[in-house]
């Protein structure tokens, strides 16, 4: 469980563990793994709407942003995952 961990113990999010994770989850469409990103993402969704933290909210928005641009290639079609709706201040009503 990293990711949890990884959400859980970082107040920022170092672009290249960004990069890192968006670069894996971005090849499992391409070996069929659709359940295994499925999976993957609900857990960052969770783990990351309990911080409450706008930084983490956009992390998940760009991770899902660049992991859907390869599930489109493969499958014609976008995965269903939840959104994260920001309630930040600054963000307030923001769907990402």
């Amino acid at each position: 469980m990293q990711i949890p961990t990884w959400v859980a113990l970082s107040n920022t999010v170092n672009e290249v563990d960004f990069l890192s994770l968006a670069t894996f989850l971005s090849m499992l469409p391409e070996k069929k793994r659709i359940v295994d990103l499925h999976i993957l993402l609900k857990t960052m969704h969770r783990c990351m709407t309990k911080t409450g933290s706008c930084i983490w909210h956009r992390t998940y928005g760009k991770t899902v942003k660049h992991v859907q641009r390869y599930v489109q290639i493969e499958y014609n079609s976008d995965l269903m995952v939840p959104p994260i709706r920001c309630d930040c201040f600054k963000y307030n009503n923001d769907v990402i």
